[in-house]
C-alpha cells in the first residue's frame, strides 16, 4: 500500500532548512518585505529544498493577503488554425520565463461560453485575461455585451467593438510586398481563395488583396471558399485559376497553398515558371516541400510579445494604445 505524502508546506521547508516560516515566505513568495532580511546562503539553501520538495505555492492564500496570482488566463477556440495556437505557444513561453503560469480556457464558435470561462478565470484570481477567440460574424451583439467593458483584458486581432486593448497585423503590408515583387516579375492576373466565414480578419486580408491590385493597376478577382473542405477547395480554386488564366494566386492558407502545384500541373500549368502561388502562415512545413513555397508570415511571435507587454501596462494602471504588428514576405520557390 502506497502512503500519500502531505502536501508540502512552508512549514516543512522551514522545518528541514532550521528557519522560521517567515523567513522561508520572504524567498518562495516575498511575503515580509524588508522586515525580514535573508543571507544568500540561507536563500539558496530554501530553494534548493522546495525544488527537491516540489513545493507548490498555495494561490489562493497569496490573492487573500493581496498578493499576486502570477496567473494569466487565455481564451482560444479549440478548433482555431494552428498560428493560433503558435501565438498561444509564444505567450505561454513569454509569461514562463517571467514567472507566470497561463491558464486556457477553450470552446468552439461558443461566445457565451467564453463569457463563462472569464468569470472562472477570474475566480481563481487571475491577474489579466488575453483572448485569442473573440472573431465570430454574427455574434457582434454578444461580443459586446460580454467584452466591450471587460477590465484587463488583451484582444490578439481588432475586436467588433470599441476597445484601445488590442493588437493587430498591418494586413496589407505583406500582400503590398508581394504585389510589388511579382508585378516587377511581369505578373498581370491575380487571384485570391479566401474563406466565406466573414470573419473580420479574413475580411481584411481580402480588402487589402482588393486595393493592392487597384493601385498595381493589374486585373484581380477573388473567390470565396468554405473553411471545412479543403479536397473541394482545391478542385474549385484550380478550376477558377484555369477558367480565367490568372497568372498568381494567393491561397487562404499554406494547407491549401501546398496542394495546388500538383493540381495545376494536371493541366499542364507550372509552379512557378507559368503560375505563382502564395501561401499565408508560413507553416513549418512551407519550407520543406517541393517548391518550396513562398507565404506571408503572419509574425505569431511578434503578436504574442505585444499582447503580454500591453497586459502588464494595463496591470500598472496605465492606458496602452492599440499596436498595429507588420507581417513579411517570405519568398521561396512557388513564385
Amino acid at each position: 500500500m502506497t502512503i500519500k505524502e502531505k502536501r508540502v508546506t512552508l512549514a516543512t521547508i522551514a522545518k528541514e532548512a532550521g528557519v522560521s516560516v517567515g523567513t522561508v515566505a520572504k524567498v518562495l513568495s516575498g511575503a515580509g518585505g524588508n522586515a525580514i532580511r535573508v543571507g544568500k546562503d540561507t536563500g539558496e539553501r530554501i530553494r534548493r529544498i522546495a525544488a527537491r520538495r516540489d513545493y507548490q505555492p498555495n494561490h489562493s492564500a497569496r490573492i487573500l493577503v493581496g498578493k499576486s496570482s502570477n496567473i494569466i488566463g487565455l481564451l482560444i477556440d479549440s478548433q482555431a488554425p494552428m498560428s493560433t495556437f503558435r501565438i498561444l505557444s509564444f505567450i505561454e513561453k513569454r509569461f514562463s520565463s517571467i514567472g507566470y503560469r497561463v491558464m486556457i480556457a477553450e470552446a468552439h464558435d461558443d461566445v457565451q461560453s467564453f463569457a463563462e470561462s472569464c468569470r472562472t478565470l477570474r475566480q481563481y484570481g487571475v491577474e489579466g485575461i488575453i483572448s485569442l477567440a473573440h472573431d465570430y460574424p454574427g455574434n457582434e451583439e454578444l461580443l459586446k455585451k460580454h467584452f466591450s467593458m471587460s477590465e484587463k483584458i488583451v484582444f490578439v486581432g481588432q475586436p467588433c467593438f470599441n476597445t484601445p486593448y488590442y493588437v493587430e497585423i498591418d494586413h496589407p503590408y505583406a500582400i503590398n510586398q508581394a504585389f510589388d515583387y511579382l508585378v516587377n516579375q511581369g505578373r498581370k492576373k491575380f487571384s485570391m481563395a479566401y474563406f466565406n466565414n466573414g470573419s473580420y480578419a479574413v475580411e481584411q486580408r481580402k480588402n487589402a488583396f482588393i486595393q493592392a491590385a487597384a493601385k498595381h493597376k493589374v486585373q484581380a478577382l477573388t473567390l470565396p471558399i468554405p473553411i471545412d473542405d479543403i479536397d473541394r477547395n482545391i478542385e474549385n480554386i484550380t478550376n477558377f485559376t484555369v477558367k480565367n488564366k490568372f497568372d498568381v494566386i494567393f491561397a487562404p492558407d499554406d494547407f491549401h497553398a501546398i496542394a495546388l502545384p500538383a493540381e495545376l500541373g494536371k493541366h499542364n500549368l507550372k509552379v512557378p515558371e507559368q503560375i505563382s502561388v502564395i501561401g499565408n502562415d508560413n507553416e513549418p512545413f512551407a519550407r520543406l516541400v517541393s517548391p518550396k513555397l513562398t507565404t506571408i508570415d503572419e509574425n505569431a511571435e511578434g503578436k504574442a510579445a505585444a499582447a503580454v507587454e500591453m497586459l502588464f501596462q494595463i496591470l500598472a494602471g496605465k492606458t496602452p494604445a492599440a499596436k498595429v504588428i507588420s507581417n513579411s514576405l517570405i519568398i521561396r520557390e512557388s513564385a
